[in-house]
């Protein structure tokens, strides 16, 4: 996986994205981040870039951590909140070109345009390829997990694949789109949006572990595109 090209790629999009929305539409909700607006997702999107860039990693990923990349950005336009993550990105982008030293800033960024999108009615996967390939990057913790909790193992099916998690047999297996689960195991369905999917056996022992950022959020996330549990 090119991470380079994958967090450009994603950056132009969000830019393009967000540049032409207007003041209501920038303080709006963003359901995948919630205690975020659009214009605040912004605003972290550029401290991760800074932080990582410049090695302010004490804490990194936890809610101090990101609370304060916000924080320190509140009243900033749009454009001064662009135009830092812009100055910031040849530093991170350094670090992606050497795989393992910050990996997961171009997961994040993905994550978050599908938040963004998520929030502006825009549903699907702006690059179905990079989806499935972080998906298939993220199952690998799971893997992991699995064995590790000596579950047995759990088959994700796909819309053109398949990943089985955990070395023993398979006792649970999911079907849904890619979307979702790219959506799921970065922590943007609740286990009731996830019980929605087609399930052969009793998925709920492996919701503990399931998204990369802890617990499954306890409300469902309602997003474009995003399943609605009891809908008919």
């Amino acid at each position: 996986m090119d991470l380079v090209a994958l967090y450009t790629q994603t950056q132009d999009r969000i830019v393009d994205l967000v540049t032409p929305l207007s003041a209501p539409a920038l303080a709006g909700p963003v359901p995948g981040t919630p205690r975020w607006t659009v214009v605040q997702l912004v605003a972290h999107l550029a401290g991760v870039c800074h932080d990582v860039g410049s090695g302010e990693v004490d804490g990194a990923a936890t809610e101090p951590w990101t609370a304060r990349q916000v924080a320190a950005r509140e009243g900033r336009t749009l454009p001064a909140l662009l135009a830092e993550w812009r100055d910031r990105t040849p530093a991170l982008l350094t670090m992606l070109a050497a795989p393992g030293r910050a990996d997961s800033a171009a997961f994040d960024i993905l994550t978050h345009e599908h938040d963004l999108r998520g929030a502006l009615g825009l549903a699907g996967a702006s690059d179905p390829a990079a989806a499935a390939a972080v998906t298939a990057r993220v199952t690998g913790r799971l893997n992991h997990l699995v064995d590790k909790h000596d579950l047995p193992g759990l088959r994700l099916v796909a819309d053109d694949g398949e990943w089985v998690c955990g070395s023993a047999g398979v006792a649970v297996a999911g079907t849904a789109p890619t979307m979702e689960w790219f959506r799921a195991l970065f922590g943007r369905r609740s286990a009731s949006q996830i019980l929605t999917y087609r399930w052969e056996g009793d998925p709920t022992p492996y919701f503990p572990m399931f998204s990369l950022f802890g617990p499954l959020p306890s409300a469902d996330v309602a997003e474009a595109g995003a399943p609605v549990p009891g809908a008919s």
